[in-house]
């Protein structure tokens, strides 16, 4: 039974998927602060998810791998700014009533709401907004 045009353009797909070599992102990364880090406030978090499957898996990944990727198309990376230091919550002047210190869990999910423009997924990613937080 001869093969239709559709079944051949599928076995040659098959065959040139097939032997693309993807890039493999590494293994997860687990930021570790510093007391530096801590000190300052905040460090960068980066990310990366296979731009062909917009709600598929969103991994963290080192600075260098962020770097690396996102001069590539395979991928879409996004940088965040993410507080680990300072109150959990705003905080607002006595008596003015004006916030004086925006608290950690704002700041980090502006930050969200902010890479998720790039990453739509990065919400269902990044739920725990005091996530390596080190209150005082």
């Amino acid at each position: 039974m001869a093969k239709t045009e559709e079944q051949q353009m599928l076995d040659t797909y098959r065959s040139v998927a097939g032997s693309i070599s993807m890039p493999v992102l590494a293994s997860p990364f687990v930021p570790r602060p510093t007391p530096a880090d801590y000190k300052f406030g905040e460090i960068h978090r980066y990310f990366a998810q296979q731009t062909n499957q917009p709600n598929g898996e969103i991994i963290e990944i080192a600075k260098n791998t962020h770097d690396s990727l996102s001069t590539k198309s395979l991928f879409r990376v996004v940088d965040i700014r993410w507080r680990i230091s300072g109150p959990a919550y705003n905080t607002t002047d006595p008596k003015t009533g004006e916030l004086s210190v925006l608290g950690v869990v704002s700041a980090n999910q502006a930050a969200i709401r902010q890479a998720a423009k790039i990453m739509p997924a990065i919400t269902r990613r990044l739920t725990n907004t005091v996530q390596l937080w080190q209150g005082f």
